[in-house]
């Protein structure tokens, strides 16, 4: 009998591998054991009591290996849920296209960031607005996919020249945004260029056509206690002007008046 429980045990240890096991197939065998009942007591109840030992053993063995099995799918459920919640919460932020941010997040972020500058008492830094230049004839000479693929690889090609803590976002069809913390106009000027620079020198080869383009760039320096709502005012006005003068140019303004009413 001790032989059979020992071989049962041992089967399933070998399926489960559950280090559990062994303490209890040690503490389930002193007990059956038939030397340790009284002599008196009759051969065939001292099997009685080892085979009702040995099935309380392997049902108590059966019953935890289980749990710990339902304990894992619970952990490995509880694991992919979140993981599904932080991927949902980050497609709320991002462009589904150019795997930008989009415009709502863009707005946080840059919300932030003038909420700092005004804590430490500097100023924001620049905002610049994009417009890619004709992008409906694109879409229209290529078709739309050609025009998605041009924006996600100005999208990376943007992402590869900015530093890590500047913020670029896409706040429309081919428009984007981007916001330059602790910047003065200088500096400013030089990124829009090298922006303008990266567009231009462009080209996206697709379905045996290669397409390119060009764009305009208006942009400010955020004043303090300006609202990202005011300073893309005015960042518009500028981009519209750098339509105006032939497209494929930067027009930055350095300060003005903040007037909110």
């Amino acid at each position: 009998m001790a032989g059979i429980f020992i071989i049962l045990i041992a089967a399933v240890q070998l399926t489960t591998g559950y280090k559990f096991i062994l303490a209890a197939t040690t503490s389930v065998l002193v007990f059956p054991n038939l030397a340790l009942l009284p002599h008196d007591v009759p051969l065939q109840y001292k099997l009685i009591i080892n085979v009702y030992l040995l099935t309380g053993a392997i049902l108590y063995a059966t019953v935890s290996v289980a749990r710990v099995k339902r304990l894992k799918q619970i952990a490995k459920l509880e694991t992919a849920f979140a993981e599904q919640q932080e991927e949902t919460e980050r497609l709320a932020r991002v462009d589904a296209l150019t795997g930008l941010w989009n415009r709502r997040h863009f707005f946080e972020l840059t919300k932030r960031e003038i909420y700092r500058a005004g804590r430490e008492g500097t100023l924001p830094g620049i905002l610049l607005v994009l417009d890619i230049d004709h992008f409906k004839n694109i879409n229209d000479s290529f078709g739309h996919a050609c025009g998605d693929e041009l924006l996600k690889h100005l999208a990376r090609t943007w992402t590869g020249t900015l530093r890590e803590s500047d913020i670029l976002g896409r706040i429309g069809g081919e428009e984007f945004a981007i916001m330059l913390p602790a910047t003065g106009i200088l500096e400013g000027e030089q990124v829009a260029e090298r922006i303008r620079q990266a567009a231009k020198g462009e080209a996206v080869c697709f379905n045996g056509f290669s397409c390119s383009a060009t764009v305009s760039i208006g942009g400010v320096v955020i004043q303090q206690a300006e609202t990202i709502d005011h300073a893309l005012s005015r960042a518009d006005r500028l981009l519209y002007e750098a339509k105006n003068s032939g497209r494929n140019c930067v027009k930055l303004q350095d300060d003005a008046p903040v007037s909110q009413g």
